[in-house]
C-alpha cells in the first residue's frame, strides 16, 4: 500500500499548474548610448529628406527654410581661437575689419558663439568658432530670416568678402 500513496503523491493535482524549475541566466545587454551629436541623427536625417522632397518638386529652394531664407560663410584662419573670437566680439577690432556694419549683438558666449541681430530688416546672423588645432581657428556665419533667394544671395558675398578682410587683417604675413 506504501507503494501505490508514492505513486499518487507523485501526480499532480488536479487544478495546480506544475512547476517547472529553469535555471536562472541573466543575460547583461550592453546598451551603447550614442554621442550628444549623433542623439539627434534620427530627427535630422527626417528634416533633410523633407527638405529634399520640397525642394525636388519645387516647394522650397535653395536656401530657404521656415522662416525665410539663409546665406552661409566659413573661414579658416591661421590664429588661435581667442584671438578670432577678439576680432568678432570687441566693437572697436570689429570696425576694422567690417565698419559701418548695422549689427548688435544679443548674445555671446566666450570663445564659442556670438548672436546678433542684423538692424536693418531684423535678420538674424549665427556666428560659431572652431579650434582647428595648433594655431588655426575657424569662423562660420549664418544669416538667417532674409526675405528672398537675392537678398540670401546678396548676404553671402557679403559675408565672404567681410570675412576675407578678417583673415587679410589677421594672419600674418
Amino acid at each position: 500500500m506504501a507503494a501505490s500513496r508514492k505513486a499518487k503523491s507523485r501526480r499532480p493535482t488536479v487544478g495546480k499548474p506544475v512547476a517547472k524549475k529553469r535555471p536562472a541566466v541573466r543575460k547583461k545587454i550592453a546598451v551603447r548610448k550614442a554621442p550628444a551629436s549623433r542623439a539627434t541623427l534620427g530627427k535630422t536625417a527626417v528634416r533633410l529628406a523633407g527638405v529634399g522632397y520640397e525642394q525636388a518638386r519645387g516647394l522650397r529652394a535653395k536656401g530657404q527654410k521656415v522662416n525665410g531664407f539663409s546665406a552661409t560663410a566659413s573661414k579658416t584662419v591661421r590664429i588661435p581661437l581667442d584671438k578670432l573670437y577678439t576680432a568678432w566680439s570687441e566693437p572697436r577690432q570689429r570696425s576694422r575689419w567690417l565698419p559701418d556694419a548695422p549689427i548688435e549683438v544679443r548674445r555671446a558666449t566666450d570663445g564659442r558663439s556670438l548672436r546678433i541681430t542684423w538692424k536693418l530688416g531684423e535678420s538674424s546672423i549665427d556666428v560659431g568658432f572652431y579650434a582647428k588645432g595648433g594655431e588655426k581657428s575657424m569662423v562660420a556665419v549664418e544669416h538667417s530670416k532674409l526675405p528672398d533667394a537675392t537678398a540670401a544671395t546678396r548676404q553671402k558675398h557679403y559675408w565672404g568678402d567681410a570675412l576675407g578682410r578678417l583673415k587679410a587683417l589677421l594672419e600674418p604675413k
